[in-house]
């Protein structure tokens, strides 16, 4: 069953990774994602590289995401 307090991250442009990351970001506050390495082992990315995953979040921090 979904989360009811999910939050849906519009596309804005970003590319799938991007998306996907900036999803798992915003709804698991358990989590600390102060580094690549931190959020780059979690199973909803496993279908990404560590490369692709560096890259969405290093352009996301360029476009000021997350707030």
């Amino acid at each position: 069953m979904p989360n009811p307090n999910a939050i849906d991250v519009p596309n804005l442009g970003f590319s799938e990774v991007q998306i996907t990351v900036l999803h798992i970001m915003m709804n698991k506050e358990e989590i600390d994602y102060s580094t690549v390495d931190d959020i780059a082992r979690l199973e909803e990315l496993s279908a990404y590289s560590y490369e692709e995953i560096r890259d969405a979040m290093f352009k996301l921090k360029k476009q000021r995401f997350p707030p």
